[in-house]
């Protein structure tokens, strides 16, 4: 069984109804917090080798 997609049935979205997911503050929290826990680990590892 062959599927074909056709375009003729696709819902036309404005580019900010497209958007998978929210940017803004909290993706930057959490690009902050990563890259401080990515710090302590590794300042702790070097501490203890």
């Amino acid at each position: 069984m062959t599927h074909h997609h056709s375009n003729e049935d696709a819902d036309v979205l404005t580019p900010t109804e497209a958007r998978q997911g929210r940017l803004g503050w909290p993706v930057l929290y959490m690009l902050i917090g990563g890259l401080v826990l990515v710090t302590i680990a590794w300042v702790v590892i070097e501490a203890w080798f």
